[in-house]
């Protein structure tokens, strides 16, 4: 079973580099203590919370400053910044090579995430039989509609032993329809994986997260099972109850 542990992590944006993009001194993150095992989790809070900084924490993107980030892979463990090759990671911001084909962009993510010459085609042909895109693999990315897109950055996640998925704000710019796809294909790949996916819909039905964590202030406020929150009502009055509520 693949397991990840976060432990006592903290993490500080050093303040001629946050003072650039933001005006302000600094934010922090953390501490956050965090173990999860496979399954589809919602990472849920307001702007500026720390989701996508702990995102890229996560990945590799960033390296704590204080704390540990574990992935457990049956007996055998890597700690950060090891972790990035078992690690797939979807940003919000989608930027591509509008020109390149379906399959001729997915070599070139392959071969900077070092997968095997002779890995690439069958974990190429895995990760577009996973998320439905077999038939777009000549098609360039430019011809492809907003949730083909989303399926592809997938897609480059998948490549290589990617146990767990970091997805932020996945559900971007797509209409009802291709929300529910996403969701749907992001169920089914969580049976052995973990994907946490960072986001800020809150008018979902049927929600198909295993549990919903939430952040406030860089820190996680609250975890608790789905199941939980529809049986107590909808997910929108859980978040807006457990925010307001949270006291520093």
């Amino acid at each position: 079973m693949n397991r990840l542990a976060v432990s006592g992590v903290s993490f500080t944006y050093r303040r001629s580099f946050w003072r650039s993009f933001t005006g302000s001194h600094r934010s922090v993150i953390g501490p956050i203590e965090l173990l999860l095992d496979h399954g589809f989790y919602a990472l849920v809070g307001p702007n500026g919370s720390g989701k996508t900084s702990l995102m890229k924490l996560l990945a590799g993107i960033l390296l704590p400053d204080e704390g540990r980030i574990v992935v457990h892979k049956g007996d055998q463990k890597e700690e950060h910044p090891w972790i990035k090759q078992y690690v797939g990671y979807v940003p919000q911001l989608i930027s591509v090579y509008e020109q390149m084909r379906v399959k001729e962009y997915l070599t070139y993510i392959a071969k900077l995430k070092l997968v095997s010459d002779e890995s690439i085609h069958r974990s190429i042909t895995e990760a577009l039989k996973s998320v439905r895109l077999t038939e777009e693999a000549t098609r360039r990315i430019e011809q492809l509609s907003a949730g083909q897109r989303r399926r592809l950055m997938i897609a480059q996640a998948l490549l290589g032993p990617s146990h767990i998925l970091l997805l932020d704000e996945p559900f971007t710019g797509l209409d009802i329809e291709e929300r529910e796809q996403i969701l749907q294909l992001l169920s089914s790949l969580a049976a052995d994986r973990i994907i946490i996916a960072a986001h800020h819909l809150l008018d979902m039905k049927n929600p198909p997260f295993r549990e919903l964590i939430s952040m406030r202030e860089g820190r996680i406020i609250d975890r608790i099972a789905m199941k939980e929150v529809l049986r107590q009502g909808t997910l929108e009055d859980y978040y807006f109850s457990i925010q307001s509520s949270a006291n520093w």
